[in-house]
């Protein structure tokens, strides 16, 4: 009995779990993909790791403290030998004495500045170049994270209305041969009629499995963008009936300063740069200081005797003077990762012209489409009216209204693709114009 009452509670838990479901509106799903994104949280890494490369490239300007402690035990003497002969004449006398105590006790306390290094002072300015290029390097992340995230988002609220239309059309077949499938067992219709319902009716199964099966993959791919738990069933809250007002027509220029691919691009010219002067920052000289301390002391006991503290400063210059062609060949190379920059440049220049132009071209085919369909759909639905007067009097048959419902859905299908499309071609026209990505739209 307790088994059964536990296996009960898992079941009935398990149950809990798989049924759990979460409603998505637009911005929640935003800001779930902002928070969760492998992609944005990789790029908020560099981001640290440009600012960690900033503090290493600034500790090369200030002094470098270092202290030094060793302690010898002497395990045998060591001697100076000398001759007395010198001292009190007469023949080669020679002694030796012991000049090394048992123990001994060294401490240098050391302090090194640099003066002038031009390669300090451009990796320090480098840094900061490589900084607001990460950071831009994050916006254009971010920017195309969610775009992708709008265009799963509304997707899915499509594949939704497709996989809906698919099983009604399933339905109306089914029922369809039923009817049909009657009036043969009757003698009514002949068998070509029945081989032709139940065809049709076949059909129709695999485009429900198909619209299932793309709707579910599109729904584990936003699971996966967003950090959703995979056994969550998510419910997204949301409607392609409504679309954004067209956009202005935003010019080059204007396109260019906003977008952060390009203002990487920017920083990138900028971080070349700093690379030419530093190249050519060799042929300078290199100036450091330096200041030390030292103590020593000796005694045969373990304590301090013999004592001695020096103190000393100094100065160093140095400039190479020959290097076998290095040091052109650094400015030469970096002079040609300027060149590349600039070139790619003006090849993104020429790509983002050509996008803009691209982008108004399927808003304003999107738009048109969505005028097309509205159409077809006010017919379908004017169509459908009709069939239920006619139904209700006895003019038309059930499957005639079926049929004027399954076309009516299909035309409302139609418009949300349409309109689905001029929804994508919006979120490509903000990030072709790098402005800024609203949640919320002025529909028209």
């Amino acid at each position: 009995m307790r088994n059964r009452i536990v296996l009960g509670l898992v079941a009935f838990a398990l149950a809990l779990q798989a049924g759990y479901s979460r409603e998505y509106k637009l911005d929640d799903f935003i800001e779930a993909v902002r928070e969760n994104s492998k992609v944005l949280r990789l790029a908020a890494k560099q981001k640290e790791t440009a600012r960690e490369q900033k503090r290493e490239a600034r500790a090369g300007a200030f002094p470098q403290i270092g202290i030094e402690i060793g302690y010898t035990r002497n395990l045998s003497d060591y001697y100076m030998y000398f001759d007395l002969s010198s001292l009190l004449g007469g023949p080669p006398i020679v002694s030796k004495v012991p000049i090394k105590r048992d123990n001994e006790l060294i401490a240098t306390l050391g302090v090194n500045q640099t003066l002038f290094n031009a390669s300090v002072l451009y990796a320090v300015k480098a840094s900061r170049r490589y900084e607001a290029l990460v950071e831009e390097v994050y916006q254009a992340n971010e920017q195309a994270v969610i775009n992708n995230a709008k265009k799963l988002f509304y997707q899915g609220i499509l594949l939704d209305k497709v996989v809906d239309v698919a099983h009604k059309s399933e339905q109306n077949a089914r029922e369809n041969f039923r009817d049909v499938k009657l009036k043969y067992e009757q003698g009514q219709v002949s068998e070509f009629e029945l081989l032709r319902a139940e065809t049709r009716w076949r059909a129709a199964i695999p485009e429900v499995l198909q619209a299932e099966r793309n709707r579910d993959l599109l729904i584990n791919n936003l699971k996966n963008l967003a950090g959703i738990d995979p056994d969550v069933r998510v419910v997204l809250d949301g409607t392609l009936e409504g679309v954004p007002v067209f956009p202005e027509v935003v010019g080059i220029e204007r396109a260019l300063s906003a977008r952060p691919d390009y203002n990487v691009l920017l920083n990138q010219e900028k971080l070349a740069g700093t690379g030419v002067r530093a190249a050519r920052g060799s042929y300078l000289p290199v100036v450091k200081a330096r200041a030390a301390f030292a103590y020593s002391s000796q005694s045969d006991a373990f304590k301090l005797e013999e004592e001695n503290k020096l103190w000393m400063v100094g100065i160093n210059l140095s400039l190479p003077v020959f290097t076998g062609g290095y040091r052109k060949a650094q400015v030469n190379k970096a002079k040609i990762e300027l060149d590349k920059v600039r070139i790619r440049m003006q090849r993104m220049r020429d790509d983002v012209r050509t996008e803009l132009n691209d982008v108004y071209l399927k808003l304003d085919e999107a738009r048109q489409r969505m005028e097309s369909t509205q159409s077809t759909l006010n017919v379908a639905r004017k169509a459908f009216q009709i069939a239920e007067v006619t139904t209700r009097n006895g003019l038309t048959t059930q499957l005639d209204l079926k049929d004027a419902r399954v076309a009516l859905d299909r035309a409302a299908l139609g418009s949300c693709m349409a309109h689905y499309d001029y929804l994508a071609a919006y979120f490509d026209w903000e990030t072709a114009t790098g402005l800024d990505q609203q949640l919320s739209f002025t529909f028209q």
